[in-house]
């Protein structure tokens, strides 16, 4: 009796170093968790905080717009997205390496995890196994069969450690089970916030290009406008060409403050399903109401005739010849010059690039080169309306 009793207790002891070393183990992975737990928390509130301040420059950015501030303030604050953009990519990308510290401590907490519910799966397996070559000896036969009261004592003593070993193994067997099943369940969350973090990373990076093309190309624009000596809006189609460019940030602020003399040149005919009854002065309004009311002084419409064949086959798709309202167009302060600049192509009024070049070089001549004058006087004559077969 005494020697099972010695075996039991170094079983016990056995048991307990292992124990031990499991803790151990599992101390210093919390450690490492709680270290990268602790500084993921930290970049996810940086993150947090970047996302407000690129937030409020986004608001900015749009103030500006809308009131057609400064440039330099709209390229400053574009230049304040990019870098918090840049920051953001950066604070991610740390984030993504601390989960996946998080992810790797995780994973082996678990398959420590494991390998002691292994070892409490083959405890439990030994108690049921005990308990089965028992058979029906039942613990009050154990006791009736003691030979002195001091045998029965140790026999109480050893059914009680049994019966306490049997609850430990059946406890301890159950909590490692329930611990196993949140430790695989941490371990999927933290996976999954993983990718969603590599997708906004993804996200971010494409945004990031996008201001610094915009950037670039709004830097491009401003110097080309700042050496013009002369802007011109059109020809184009009125709602999906020019106003979306006078949109841009800062272009409107630039054209304003430009020297250079500024010309709209008006369409010949009017767009189906986007002008059909527009006037001329209706076109200048809405990039008034679009930009900024005084953008340009001048506006150069067509003064050719339009062949009769080609106006009819307008008609039939409700286009017509943009008329010219001189007086309308004088209240909103802009001045109307009709000059022979447009062609057919194919059934198609164009303007000719050739006779619209050179409409505006002697218009430009006239109004910005006075000592010229006289020697570039366009003529109401000079070009005559073609048609190209």
């Amino acid at each position: 009796m005494m020697k099972k009793r010695t075996v039991r207790i170094i079983s016990c002891v056995i048991a307990g170093i292992l124990v031990v070393a499991m803790l151990v183990s599992m101390l210093a992975s919390s450690l490492t968790f709680a270290a990268a737990a602790e500084d993921a928390d930290s970049l996810r509130d940086k993150l947090s905080t970047l996302e407000d301040e690129k937030a409020a420059v986004k608001e900015r950015i749009a103030e500006l717009t809308r009131e057609a501030n400064d440039v330099q303030a709209t390229r400053d604050a574009l230049q304040s997205e990019i870098d918090l953009t840049k920051e953001e990519i950066t604070t991610v990308e740390a984030y993504i390496d601390r989960l996946q510290e998080q992810i790797d401590v995780k994973t082996s907490e678990l398959e420590v995890a494991e390998d002691a519910l292994s070892e409490k799966e083959a405890q439990f397996a030994k108690s049921v196994r005990t308990t089965y070559e028992l058979g029906d000896t039942s613990y009050l036969e154990v006791l009736l069969n003691s030979s002195s009261f001091s045998d029965m004592l140790t026999r109480i003593e050893m059914i009680t450690d049994v019966m306490d070993y049997n609850k430990k193994v059946v406890a301890e067997y159950t909590a490692a089970k329930e611990d196993i099943e949140q430790k695989r369940d941490d371990l999927q969350n933290t996976q999954d916030s993983q990718k969603e973090y590599q997708k906004n990373l993804s996200y971010k990076v494409d945004e990031l290009a996008a201001s610094e093309a915009e950037q670039a190309a709004l830097q491009e624009s401003l110097e080309a406008i700042r050496a013009a000596d002369m802007i011109l809006l059109g020809p184009g189609s009125l709602y999906t060409s020019i106003i979306p460019n006078l949109l841009v940030d800062g272009i409107v602020k630039a054209i304003r403050e430009s020297d250079a003399l500024k010309v709209y040149v008006c369409n010949v005919m009017t767009q189906e399903g986007e002008t059909e009854g527009y006037t001329v002065s209706d076109h200048i309004a809405a990039i008034f109401a679009h930009s900024a009311q005084g953008l340009f002084r001048l506006c150069l419409t067509n003064s050719s005739p339009i062949p009769k064949a080609v106006a009819a086959r307008y008609a039939e798709e409700g286009a017509e010849r943009i008329r010219c309202d001189k007086s309308a167009c004088a209240a909103l302060g802009v001045e109307v010059v009709e000059r022979p600049v447009a062609t057919v192509e194919s059934g198609f009024v164009r303007h000719s690039s050739a006779a619209l070049a050179r409409e505006l070089i002697l218009l430009h001549a006239e109004r910005s080169v006075r000592i010229a004058g006289a020697r570039f006087r366009p003529r109401e004559d000079a070009y005559q309306m073609e048609e190209r077969k």
